[in-house]
């Protein structure tokens, strides 16, 4: 975690607007450490949402059909 949190600092004190955590072991990281939802964004919670998004919208074509 102390190398993690090294260039986390090193992003925001560079005027990073945020980091993008594009591994599985990130997310539990993020999970694990009630990491800040402003700053990081999670490859596999936008992955999720968008997969939902698309499985409603296929449900509500089917719906009208």
């Amino acid at each position: 975690m102390n190398k993690f949190n090294v260039v986390i600092d090193y992003l925001k004190e560079s005027n990073c607007d945020g980091a993008i955590l594009g591994c599985t072991e990130l997310s539990i990281l993020k999970n694990d450490n009630n990491l800040d939802d402003k700053f990081y964004i999670d490859s596999l919670e936008v992955l999720a949402r968008k997969t939902i998004s698309a499985c409603e919208k296929k449900s509500k074509k089917k719906e009208a059909i």
